[in-house]
């Protein structure tokens, strides 16, 4: 039989094995979640910027497509489209409609300007939505 003080040494250094295994998967799993939680912050700072600058670009171009309704648009319409086209998913259906309508206001007149510019303003508030809505999910950690 073993002498009381082995028993007792086993034991005691079965739990500090035991201890040590807990705090290492505890670590393990911590930082595990700290890299889920700094790329959820991350993507959605990136998610906010996009949100912010396609408002920007998307007034500016409605904004001088309206001043040129009847000539050619300038250099700076042009500079705002393509952020905007930049900045869409070509795989997304709204995005291509969005796309679509922007081609469309490239050449239109002042007989149809105010119905694709409502078009473009509402397909633009339901993507900028749907991104909104996002980056308030991933904020909840819900992604």
């Amino acid at each position: 039989m073993l002498d009381k003080e082995v028993i007792v040494a086993i034991i005691s250094v079965s739990g500090v094995l035991i201890t040590a295994g807990i705090t290492l998967v505890g670590y393990i799993w911590s930082k595990r979640q700290n890299k889920k939680v700094i790329f959820n912050q991350t993507v959605s700072e990136k998610r906010n910027i996009w949100l912010n600058e396609m408002r920007q670009y998307i007034s500016e171009m409605l904004a001088l497509a309206n001043m040129a309704q009847n000539s050619y648009k300038p250099l700076e319409y042009y500079i705002a489209r393509n952020q905007v086209v930049l900045r869409l998913n070509e795989r997304e259906t709204l995005h291509l409609m969005l796309h679509n309508q922007i081609k469309i206001l490239d050449v239109c007149t002042s007989t149809n300007y105010l119905a694709i510019r409502d078009k473009v303003i509402e397909l633009s508030k339901i993507i900028l939505k749907e991104e909104w809505e996002k980056v308030k999910s991933e904020a909840k950690g819900e992604e």
